[in-house]
């Protein structure tokens, strides 16, 4: 059994009445379709990376400055009074 430790576990279909949960080895063919999966996601990555540094990555734009000043009014205050 030590040699499984690297094989991942799937859950068996329920049977019986359904609280009785059992685990199986994945096999060779879902183990190779697995991999399929994880080499295309890891594809697609990397062509999501390459892309991303052929747009010249994230640039930042300058940032222009702010001046001014924030107005704000007491709660308890309708909202035509503004002067207290």
């Amino acid at each position: 059994m030590a040699g499984n430790k690297e094989v991942p576990r799937v859950q068996n279909p329920p049977s019986g009445d359904g609280h009785h949960v059992t685990h199986r080895f994945m096999t060779a063919t879902e183990l190779a379709k697995r991999e399929a999966r994880q080499n295309a996601y890891d594809a697609m990555l990397k062509r999501q990376d390459a892309f991303e540094r052929s747009r010249g990555g994230s640039q930042k734009k300058a940032e222009s400055v702010r001046a001014g000043c924030v107005f704000a009014k007491s709660c308890n205050l309708p909202d035509a009074i503004i002067d207290y």
